[in-house]
């Protein structure tokens, strides 16, 4: 929850660190800025020079987000490309196993961008928002069915053998009776297929490997990614701190949930009872300046039109900030970064 560091938590932690021979730094890549993430490699560049046996671990934000880095270290953002797009300078735009109508905070720019472009390829293994707008689409295989390597967020290749063949459901091809006793060859290439692969040849290169990395063959605890150019310098490179909420505003800060924000749970039918009505997570101070107590109910601004939140207070969440889950039915694109007090209506 964004926990405030008092200078009597900092001074214990220093005290922690000062006692430690084995430090890790732990840092979330999610809901903060980009500077947080440079700020904790200089804390285990710090430690190191200390003489501690310093580790730094980041959270990564999805599965294979190490890799995808590793991919494309210099690729521009989503939305520079959106903007592209929405410039007409982007015929066509392919979308690997993503769905940015779910994740992409600008609605208007994404629309803009879906309308301009001639051809929309998606590849996915979900029947996603956007996979029913592309002009063509084509299925994938999710890791466990066609066995790849992938990379923790640690940094560590490893290798995942294929443990399911997916199929047509029986509830589809028999009608809910039992398999069809006539069987059809269906469309050539229609099969779902890895992603990688499908990229592979779409780009004329050769069929990817699955087991090896560079022509090594991993070992059963994967292998480490040795990165050509180490963070030594990143002291030299502090980036600026982004901006802050004014003294009359609330800065909002999108979370995830165990149910309802994460993709795979948010597609499943019978996990719906379990997920949360949209809330807004509130330190006591700001619920107390807004006239709220836990329980009621206020109004916030997205965009247009308004969203209904029910008030959580927090104690040990920091001021300043107002949580809200980013839920899939709640058009979280549509708030803004920063709301003024005045605008949040109690109901």
């Amino acid at each position: 929850m964004r926990k405030k560091l008092t200078p009597l938590a900092l001074a214990r932690a220093a005290g922690r660190l000062a006692a430690s021979r084995k430090p890790v730094v732990v840092c979330g890549t999610d809901l903060a800025g980009p500077e947080l993430a440079g700020w904790a490699a200089d804390a285990a560049l710090l430690l190191a020079a200390a003489h501690k046996n310093a580790g730094l671990f980041y959270i990564l934000p999805g599965a294979n987000a190490f890799a995808a880095g590793l991919l494309a270290p210099d690729a521009p953002p989503v939305d520079r490309i959106l903007q592209a797009a929405a410039a007409g300078e982007v015929q066509a735009l392919v979308l690997v196993e993503n769905d940015p109508v779910a994740t992409f905070p600008d609605r208007a720019l994404l629309e803009r961008a879906l309308a301009s472009i001639e051809l929309l390829v998606v590849l996915d293994y979900l029947d996603t928002a956007v996979s029913r707008r592309a002009h063509v689409f084509l299925p994938t295989q999710v890791l466990y069915e066609s066995g790849a390597v992938f990379i923790n967020q640690e940094g560590r290749v490893q290798r995942s053998a294929r443990a399911f063949a997916g199929g047509t459901p029986v509830l589809e091809t028999g009608g809910g009776d039992h398999p069809p006793r006539v069987y059809g060859a269906g469309l050539p290439g229609a099969d779902p297929q890895p992603a990688g692969e499908i990229m592979a040849r779409l780009a004329g290169s050769p069929s990817l490997g699955r087991t090896t990395i560079g022509g090594v063959t991993l070992p059963e605890d994967g292998m480490r990614v040795a990165l050509k150019e180490m963070a030594t310098e990143r002291l030299k490179s502090i980036l600026p701190p982004g901006p802050a909420a004014k003294s009359d505003e609330l800065e909002i800060i999108l979370a995830e949930r165990t149910f309802g924000t994460e993709e795979l749970s948010s597609y499943s039918a019978c996990l719906e009872a379990l997920q949360e009505k949209p809330f807004a997570g509130l330190h006591p101070r700001d619920a107390e300046s807004l006239g709220v107590r836990a329980g009621d109910h206020i109004a916030v601004p997205a965009g247009a039109s308004t969203v209904e939140l029910a008030v959580s207070v927090f104690d040990d969440m920091a001021p300043g900030v107002m949580v809200v889950p980013r839920l899939r039915r709640l058009p979280w694109q549509a708030f803004a970064k920063f709301i003024r007090r005045e605008d949040i209506r109690r109901r």
